[in-house]
């Protein structure tokens, strides 16, 4: 099937050019921005438009689109200094036939370019990923009754639970995409998920073909290997989930052979009662031939008040070990294998200031919908290393002898989502805003040590 796409993407390359900048400019997406505001009152209560709804019964047809633009004022990692900013743009089209009732077909092409990048912007695979397969595959349905079953084979994405371990990015530009078997199985009391696969390696990697949006195909990693099995148990208001994860790596400079199990219990807000969520997660094996024994927990608590704007208040804590001998022979820092950060720490792309290793951070959320299309987010955390003597993930900040501090800070985040076009297109803007202390200010060792801030304005649409 890649060969056959690849002999298609050459006989039209000159059409697959990447886009001027010039007529990429922030200001013209403002611009739709607010043609779009303006003319949302007029059709919010309109049923949203779907491709699927106009061809055939049998045919599954999606788009979606996502642009960002992002500026961090006063870059906080090792060797950078000044502001950054990146404008990416997403675009994606998703197509299922359903050829009987036991064989479906799917897949999915997507787009991701980056635009505007200064010099010295760290820019990686998760910013680039011209036109390329990021789904493939067929799937086989049964279902009696009471049980359903779908096997799917090929190339695919997966959110799993909480996606703190395995999930389809969001707000990243570019998203994890897996190749092998996804097995999904429910019964009246279980849901359960297995699969084995190898990860895929998203190209570009070299930064002058990442600055020119170069179209380089993806590949399958053959020296990974990533399975799992998630069970979840629906009760009458708890979930209940335990799942194992193996990932085995045998890439030069991230060997690692791990296992994670772990369980989950969410209780889901809901208007005038009490929420929560428990999970925990533990990890055993090797790392870099060194034994391995690492874990993760998160914790969290609120209630949803039966008011105008059903606010809910939420208490938040998570703890990731970090590896407090860098000289003995074990390993303690936590893998946080395919997850996500944003929905706890969050902007990730040129800002993604904390991840889910060697990190203790306790924080408050609200949420709040003050009307119909608005949902208003704001959180904030104290951050602080598991382990002084562990590095700052992100940062490139270490301090080996710990004389540093564990302290990084606090940082407020605040997010607001707009439904312009309930289902269709969604405008969100946000920032975040870190003050540094301790550690985030003596390990830089007399660099600058502004206090960094980040914003963004994001517009999604699907159709």
């Amino acid at each position: 099937m890649q060969e056959a796409f690849r002999e298609i993407v050459s006989a039209h390359s000159e059409s697959l050019a990447p886009i001027p900048y010039a007529k990429l400019n922030p200001r013209y997406i403002a611009t739709a921005i607010a043609l779009l505001a303006l003319a949302a009152p007029a059709t919010a209560s309109a049923d949203p438009f779907r491709l699927s709804d106009h061809v055939p019964d049998w045919l599954t047809l999606e788009a979606h689109n996502q642009s960002r633009y992002e500026y961090l004022a006063d870059q906080f990692r090792d060797g950078l200094a000044g502001s950054d900013h990146v404008l990416t743009l997403r675009t994606g089209v998703f197509a299922e036939a359903k050829l009987s009732p036991a064989l479906r077909v799917g897949g999915e092409l997507v787009d991701i370019r980056a635009y505007a990048a200064d010099d010295d912007t760290p820019l990686d695979t998760a910013f680039v990923n011209p036109l390329d397969i990021l789904q493939a595959y067929v799937a086989f349905d049964g279902k009696t009754d009471a049980h359903q079953l779908s096997v799917l084979l090929g190339r695919f994405t997966m959110d799993l639970g909480s996606r703190r371990f395995i999930a389809r990015n969001r707000y990243r530009a570019t998203i994890n995409a897996f190749t092998g078997i996804h097995a999904h199985y429910v019964t009246p009391k279980y849901i359960v998920d297995a699969f084995a696969s190898l990860p895929v390696r998203r190209k570009p990697t070299e930064r002058e073909d990442l600055v020119d949006n170069r179209l380089v195909f993806d590949t399958e990693n053959f020296d990974a290997i990533f399975w799992g099995l998630y069970v979840k148990r629906p009760l009458e208001d708890v979930d209940v989930e335990t799942f194992l994860f193996g990932r085995h790596d045998s890439n030069p400079g991230g060997r690692r052979d791990l296992l994670t199990p772990g369980f989950r219990f969410v209780r889901r807000p809901a208007p005038g009662d009490g929420h929560f969520e428990i999970e925990a997660a533990f990890q055993f094996g090797s790392a870099e031939g060194l034994d391995h024994r690492a874990a993760f927990l998160h914790t969290s608590a609120g209630y949803t008040f039966d008011v105008w704007a059903k606010p809910s208040v939420t208490l938040l804590f998570e703890y990731a070990t970090g590896d407090g001998d860098p000289n003995d022979d074990t390993s303690a820092r936590f893998d946080r294998l395919y997850g996500v950060p944003r929905p706890e720490y969050g902007p990730t792309m040129i800002y993604l200031a904390f991840n889910r290793a060697n990190l203790a951070t306790p924080g408050v959320r609200l949420f709040a919908r003050p009307l119909d299309p608005v949902k208003v987010i704001a959180t904030l955390r104290s951050f602080a290393l598991a382990e002084a003597e562990d590095a700052w993930i992100g940062s490139g900040y270490r301090d080996p002898t710990g004389r540093s501090g564990a302290v990084l800070g606090e940082q407020i985040e605040v997010r607001v989502q707009y439904d312009v076009f309930p289902d269709n297109a969604r405008l969100e803007a946000g920032f975040a805003h870190l003050w540094r202390r301790g550690f985030a200010v003596t390990a830089a060792q007399g660099a600058p040590t502004p206090d960094p801030t980040i914003v963004y304005l994001q517009v999604e649409l699907k159709i």
